[in-house]
């Protein structure tokens, strides 16, 4: 069974690897900023198999917050197999392309 940690686990990428690795069993450590769309995706991740899924709001700009949640990842995972980046920030795109 995978133990796996999604960072910006709400994008569109991330809850569709989620949702395999949901299928084959695997516990889940989710980190995102919407908490409602972050409950749902939990939700749906139990419905479509996960052993686990445990959740937790996730600001990459709190830098003083990643050491607690990479611990509190492993509070319930135990190990992790693997991390999944999937968080960003796009610019104003009227900005960077001057339209």
């Amino acid at each position: 069974m995978k133990r796996v940690v999604i960072i910006g686990a709400t994008s569109a990428m991330a809850t569709e690897v989620a949702r395999r690795y949901a299928q084959g069993g695997a516990q889940l450590f989710l980190l995102a900023r919407n908490i409602q769309r972050l409950d749902s995706l939990a939700q749906d991740l139990q419905v479509r198999g996960a052993a686990a899924v445990h959740t937790a709001t996730f600001n990459a700009l709190d830098v003083a917050s990643h050491e607690r949640l990479l611990e509190q990842a492993r509070t319930s995972l135990g190990d992790i197999d693997c991390v999944l980046i999937a968080h960003g920030d796009l610019p104003d795109q009227h900005i960077v392309t001057g339209k």
